[in-house]
């Protein structure tokens, strides 16, 4: 069986990842890259699936929709207004955005037809919903890396520190809540305490993303590619991308969607 993932640029070019039997040369087995159209002159901070085969992008004027997996795109909410971090479970839509001055988590029940502001005061790095429960990861004053949690659709929140890090990303398996910082990924078997490193130990990159695809954790380094790890083996496996600058890692549907900083 052959599953596909894409990659939405930062500029004008999306590049689309296919797990499968294919393999490209030094990749992790089964993993090409393939470039694809994304959205002329919006950059893409995130991006998220909807039910219906929709994809989201938050961008800077917006969150833009595509329904054919990232070939065309029109806009959808919030018109020119900045969007982040965005993350879809059912109908319900959660997003980072600017409202005047200030970038608020909003909350939709609806697809992302009518919005509600979520109770939460800052904004959260690699926000997450899985199973009604919303994730989110943030490095706050003096260094420290916590991990947010909310059990009630952002109504009320709970957090955990982790340590000195700078937190980049979040993101939840069967097993385990994983938290990314710049320099490596922890792991949790219940998101509040007991984390542990399990790498990878990059040399001269730094980790800015993660997330998960059928249960396998993803992480991006910025200028050496997407890791895969295999929590059974404890191993990680590289898939390069001959020296694009990745500034993002999204799951979308069966697809793995990775954000570029390059135009061209």
């Amino acid at each position: 069986m052959r599953r596909h993932g894409r990659r939405v640029s930062m500029g004008v070019l999306a590049l689309m990842v296919a797990v499968g039997v294919a393999m490209e040369a030094g990749a992790a087995p089964g993993i090409v890259w393939e470039r694809v159209e994304g959205i002329h002159g919006a950059s893409v901070y995130s991006l998220a699936a909807t039910p219906d085969g929709a994809l989201l992008a938050s961008t800077r004027s917006g969150i833009y929709r595509s329904m054919d997996q990232g070939e065309s795109w029109t806009p959808f909410a919030f018109d020119g207004a900045r969007t982040e971090t965005i993350a879809v479970e059912g109908n319900v839509v959660y997003v980072s955005a600017a409202v005047g001055t200030r970038q608020l988590v909003h909350r939709s029940d609806d697809g992302g037809l009518a919005w509600s502001v979520a109770d939460l005061n800052f904004v959260p790095r690699g926000l997450l919903v899985r199973d009604g429960v919303v994730y989110g990861v943030r490095t706050v004053g003096g260094g420290s890396m916590r991990v947010y949690r909310s059990a009630d659709r952002g109504d009320t929140w709970t957090d955990a520190s982790i340590g000195n890090a700078t937190g980049v990303g979040v993101a939840v398996t069967d097993a385990f809540v994983y938290a990314v910082s710049h320099d490596t990924v922890y792991r949790s078997a219940n998101g509040q305490d007991g984390w542990e490193a399990v790498g990878p130990n990059l040399v001269d990159d730094r980790l800015v993303s993660a997330t998960t695809l059928n249960e396998t954790l993803y992480v991006a380094g910025e200028t050496t590619g997407v890791y895969r790890f295999d929590a059974d083996g404890e191993a990680w496996t590289r898939a390069p991308l001959d020296g694009i600058e990745v500034e993002w890692l999204r799951a979308a549907g069966d697809a793995l969607y990775a954000g570029t900083s390059d135009v061209g």
